[in-house]
C-alpha cells in the first residue's frame, strides 16, 4: 500500500484500500495467466521456457517464477484439469472467471434472502447478501441468457422468436377488426336514434312556411 500512496495521491486512500488491493489481486491474476499462455505454454521443455524470457523480465526473476511457480507439479495439475474443463465444458462460461459453483451459491443465497425477507428491494437484497456496493464494484442479478437458450441452437431460438411475434400480431389484427365492427354498429345505433321532425319549417321571423303560402293565395 505504500507503494500505491507514493504514485497516487487521495486524503482518503484508506477508503479504497480493500477495493484496490481486490483490484490488484485480479491483476497480478491475470497477468500471470498470460504469461503462462504466452511464455510458458508453447515450449516443450523447461530449457525452451528459461530461454523464452518475456519483454522487461530479468532472467534470473523469470526462472524464479517459471521455477518456483509455472512448472511446479501443483501449478501444472491445475492448470491441466481447468484446461480439461473447458474443453468438456457442456456450457459456455460467459460470467467472467467466477464459476459456475459459485453463481450457483450465491443465487441461492439471493432466493435464501428474498424468501426469508420478501419486503427488501433489489439493492438491499445484494447488499445483505455481498456487502455494500460500490459505483465502480456492482453486483447483478436476474434477466440474461437463461439455461434453456444453451440447450437449443440460435436458429432454433430465433425461430421461436419470430413464432411468438408473429402470433402476438395476429392477436393485435384480431382485436383492430373487433374495435371496428364495434365502432360500426354505434354509429349505425347513433344515427338510428337520431330524432325525425315532421314539422313543417320555419322562416327566419318565426312564420310557418305553410302560413305564409295560405295568406298568398287568400289575398289573390
Amino acid at each position: 500500500m505504500n507503494v500505491l500512496q507514493e504514485c497516487f495521491f487521495n486524503s482518503n486512500i484508506e477508503l479504497y484500500r480493500e477495493h484496490t488491493l481486490e483490484h490488484m489481486s485480479a491483476l497480478w491474476t491475470a497477468w500471470k495467466s498470460s504469461l503462462n499462455v504466452n511464455y510458458v505454454r508453447p515450449c516443450k521443455t523447461k530449457a525452451e521456457v528459461l530461454k523464452n524470457v518475456p519483454q522487461g523480465f530479468n532472467a534470473k526473476e523469470w526462472e524464479w517464477l517459471v521455477t518456483n511457480k509455472f512448472l511446479t507439479d501443483e501449478f501444472q495439475k491445475t492448470s491441466n484439469q481447468n484446461s480439461t474443463n473447458r474443453v468438456n465444458g457442456v456450457m459456455p462460461h460467459r460470467t467472467g472467471s467466477k464459476p459456475h459453483r459459485q453463481l450457483i451459491y450465491d443465487m441461492d443465497e439471493i432466493v435464501k434472502t428474498i424468501q426469508s425477507t420478501a419486503s427488501l428491494s433489489h439493492i438491499e437484497v445484494v447488499e445483505k447478501c455481498f456487502g455494500p456496493q460500490r459505483h465502480s464494484h456492482v453486483f447483478g442479478f436476474r434477466g440474461g441468457m437463461k439455461r434453456k437458450h444453451f440447450n437449443c441452437s440460435q436458429a432454433t431460438y430465433i425461430k421461436d422468436l419470430e413464432a411468438k411475434l408473429h402470433e402476438k400480431e395476429e392477436e393485435n389484427n384480431n382485436l383492430k377488426r373487433r374495435m371496428d365492427g364495434i365502432e360500426s354498429r354505434l354509429a349505425k345505433i347513433e344515427n338510428e336514434n337520431q330524432p325525425m321532425s315532421d314539422e313543417p319549417a320555419i322562416d327566419g321571423e318565426g312564420w310557418h312556411t305553410s302560413s305564409i303560402l295560405l295568406s298568398a293565395t287568400m289575398l289573390q
